[in-house]
């Protein structure tokens, strides 16, 4: 894992799922881990929000598969 920049970032969970980033302003770079710890949790309107432990930063996404 190495972070995201802007809509370019595709997150494939161990699960299966795909998640791509919506978010044009969010940003988390400089980082490089190995099967990090992810939450994905409900916003408001029905929005989805992706976040990794130990990171006081999220993304906006949606689900591509």
């Amino acid at each position: 894992f190495t972070g995201w920049n802007g809509r370019d970032g595709r997150f494939v969970l161990t699960n299966g799922q795909v998640w791509q980033s919506v978010d044009p302003g969010s940003r988390l770079a400089g980082v490089k881990l190995d099967s990090p710890l992810v939450r994905i949790e409900p916003g408001a309107f029905n929005s989805w929000y992706l976040t990794v432990e130990g990171y006081n930063t999220r993304v906006k996404v949606r689900r591509v598969k």
